[in-house]
């Protein structure tokens, strides 16, 4: 059979997509790796890397530095992700005005030594390796102190402590309604094939939204429960969940645990994964999850320390800036509530 013209284009158009779908799946799994190299000059006030010496030429000692740059993205494939995450925008404020005027590729920042020479083609001259870098992190270093990426890290500060206010507020009415509280502990996901890809967050939200309708459904006493939407370089896009049953009608967590992630295999269409960490209570040193009665307050403590894990800051989600939305959720009302006898309050 011939093909015509639109079937090449057809062919083209696929083979684009799926080029650039091949590259966001790479750039994801750097970003976390921009966040670290602007964190580390950020907290630590790096402003250079290599230092003269005094018969001449550069010396230092920058291996985590460089490491994280010869693994870091084009700024061209960055911008295909159209993510909006202050480190990431200031890794390409950079780039573009040190990197991308002589044409420099993070990849090639392995293979120079400090006093290597790198031609500047448009200019016709000779730049020291050792100079680029230290004009790259000092640049680096500059944008991290402005009011724009400082604004935004007390924002994220300010969104984690309220984050955790809201999961210790529900944890603490759980305590002071209930007798006894069963804590499952869920992470879910998708199978190695079917993570990462950033087209693919809003249909894994969705599935999200049904796996709440469906346990809503299933026939637990479910009373509240605390969701975090997260990125993660080896898990792709993942939640971390706690859900809370009334200790008085239910017991067996593992057993439970399990039925829970089966619901959201089921609803991802098996495409689904998800680890119970109540099938593994024994690698907890401080127990958080499981049976809690009112009075144990190291459980209790334990239990917000997952709540303050959930909503620490340095957790980053990396999402395109037309999809916004929840990230955080906790349940707004409790499912039943204490009748009768003594309420139970925090010891």
């Amino acid at each position: 059979m011939t093909m015509s013209n639109d079937d090449n284009n057809t062919v083209n158009i696929t083979e684009s997509s799926e080029n650039d779908s091949v590259i966001i799946d790479s750039v994801l799994k750097q970003l976390p790796d921009i966040v670290r190299f602007v964190q580390q000059i950020c907290d630590k006030k790096i402003q250079s890397v290599y230092s003269r010496k005094k018969i001449g030429g550069y010396e230092g000692q920058p291996p985590l530095l460089l490491k994280l740059l010869s693994n870091l993205p084009l700024k061209e494939d960055i911008e295909l992700l159209r993510v909006k995450n202050e480190h990431v925008e200031v890794y390409c404020k950079a780039y573009e005005e040190i990197l991308s005027p002589i044409g420099f590729e993070p990849r090639y920042f392995r293979n120079y030594r400090a006093n290597d020479l790198i031609q500047d083609p448009k200019r016709g001259i000779s730049i020291i390796f050792a100079d680029l870098v230290n004009h790259f992190v000092g640049k680096t270093y500059e944008l991290v102190n402005e009011e724009s990426f400082i604004s935004e890290q007390r924002n994220r500060s300010e969104r984690s402590k309220h984050q955790l206010d809201r999961a210790i507020e529900k944890i603490d009415e759980l305590r002071e309604n209930f007798a006894k509280v069963l804590v499952l502990r869920l992470d879910l996901g998708m199978l190695k094939n079917q993570t990462h890809l950033v087209e693919d967050i809003k249909c894994f939200k969705k599935y999200f939204e049904t796996y709440l309708k469906k346990l809503r459904s299933m026939k637990v006493h479910m009373i509240a429960y605390i969701w975090k939407l997260e990125y993660g370089k080896n898990k792709g896009y993942h939640y971390h969940t706690l859900f809370f049953l009334d200790g008085n009608q239910h017991q067996k967590d593992e057993i439970l645990g399990d039925a829970f992630g089966k619901a959201w295999v089921e609803v991802t269409q098996e495409k689904g994964a998800y680890y119970n960490c109540n099938a593994s209570k024994h690698r907890y040193k401080r127990l958080g999850i499981g049976m809690l009665h009112h009075d144990n307050q190291e459980g209790f403590n334990a239990l917000k320390e997952i709540a303050g894990y959930f909503t620490k800051v340095d957790q980053f989600l990396f999402l395109p800036s037309s999809e916004r939305g929840k990230t955080f959720g906790v349940s707004q009302k409790l499912a039943s509530k204490r009748k009768s006898g003594r309420p139970r309050r925090g010891t």
